[in-house]
């Protein structure tokens, strides 16, 4: 699943747990429910035999407080890694084993702002990353580490996604174009496209402003020499809610279809 990999980000739609440091700080669109059905864990799993298991765990307010992620290589070596959430008046900090820690500032629920420190032997490396939202709460560009994206919306549902990369040997872009089918998007929802890790989490906690309302169908990523690969998404749904994703991605580069699955897990 190259697309998903390229991409590194998450999707959610309609979410409706509170986002930063008190009830005063959550946006509208993101209104309190700490009664509502949260995903609890996440297994993401590729035809190669690598597979990814996110869990998470929640506070009385339906805030995340932690995350383990958990990385398989076929079925043989591992990797885990726990990130511990902790929430500030508009600020929101993340932090893995002391050495990985992640800083986001908040305004009107929705993250502006994201530093990273990632602490090494011979010193510290700091990385930031801006969010801007357009007038009716929407992510509208990400800028980067090298990396600036910009946001596309149509009928309540994201629809298009410019990426560029800048690399020593010229920018690299790449264009997305999104389809949905007619299903609803249920609350707290995460549809693992277009966030992952830690912003996936954020994300299902409305962080990022208001969200798609359906669920993708088909992403067709285009690349500036005519190239392009596709991902088709098939969904197994349980009392209103995904269970089982199935993704099945072709490329004329490719002699194969590669495939893979998210199984989902609600409280």
């Amino acid at each position: 699943m190259k697309t998903f990999r390229l991409l590194g980000l998450a999707l959610t739609a309609i979410s409706i747990s509170a986002c930063g440091g008190d009830d005063n700080s959550d946006s509208p669109e993101t209104p309190v429910d700490p009664q509502a059905k949260h995903v609890t864990r996440i297994v993401q799993e590729e035809d190669d035999g690598d597979m990814t298991e996110y869990i998470y765990t929640y506070d009385s307010q339906g805030r995340v407080t932690s995350l383990v992620e958990r990385e398989t290589y076929d079925r043989n070596s591992s990797s885990t890694y726990t990130y511990t959430f902790t929430y500030d008046d508009n600020t929101i900090t993340v932090n893995r084993d002391n050495k990985y820690i992640y800083t986001y500032s908040l305004l009107d629920g929705r993250i502006t702002s994201q530093r990273r420190e990632y602490k090494y032997s011979s010193g510290t490396e700091t990385k930031m990353t801006s969010y801007s939202y357009d007038d009716q709460g929407r992510l509208k560009s990400k800028n980067g580490n090298s990396e600036t994206l910009t946001y596309t919306w149509s009928g309540g549902d994201l629809t298009q996604l410019d990426q560029t990369y800048q690399e020593k040997d010229g920018d690299r872009h790449y264009w997305y174009k999104v389809e949905y089918n007619s299903n609803a998007a249920p609350a707290n929802y995460m549809d693992l496209t277009f966030f992952s890790g830690i912003e996936s989490a954020l994300a299902m906690m409305g962080c990022f402003g208001k969200m798609p309302t359906h669920l993708v169908r088909e992403i067709t990523r285009f690349k500036t020499d005519g190239d392009y690969d596709m991902t088709t998404l098939t969904y197994q749904i349980q009392d209103g809610r995904p269970v089982k994703i199935d993704f099945t991605e072709v490329s004329p580069e490719s002699s194969h279809l590669d495939y893979g699955k998210y199984t989902l897990e609600w409280n």
